[in-house]
């Protein structure tokens, strides 16, 4: 296989609050794929509350999809990162229906986030 047919790595930038951060690419395409690095609740509107912390993670990896030419519907697999097990209802009230009618493979695990975050979501889509 030629180097020009060769899927090439392309980097996406639409919600970086660490613009200047050598560690951190809110997203990468390779071919079909988009990687969506996980977004976190720490500067959500109520950092406190798990369905603020929960939509504005989503509306923040939407704006990431939309921006690499993806969208929520073409998901493939969502991680989901809580700091609390206990929130898990209240996530799922605002994730039902962000995906479409069909939602993607997902895991959930407890975690330790970093800045007070509540939940932290990475996602895989294609484009």
């Amino acid at each position: 296989m030629s180097n020009e047919s060769s899927p090439k790595r392309e980097y996406f930038s639409a919600t970086n609050p660490f613009p200047n951060a050598a560690v951190y690419t809110p997203a990468v395409a390779f071919g079909d794929l988009v990687f969506v690095a996980g977004k976190t609740s720490w500067n959500a509107p109520d950092p406190m509350d798990i369905r603020s912390c929960t939509k504005h993670v989503l509306d923040q990896i939407e704006k990431e999809l939309i921006n690499a030419g993806s969208s929520m519907e073409q998901v493939l697999k969502v991680t989901v990162y809580l700091r609390n097990i206990d929130d898990w209802d209240a996530l799922n009230e605002l994730y039902v229906g962000r995906f479409g009618a069909n939602p993607p493979a997902r895991t959930t695990v407890a975690a330790v986030l970093p800045r007070d975050s509540r939940v932290a979501i990475d996602v895989i889509a294609h484009r």
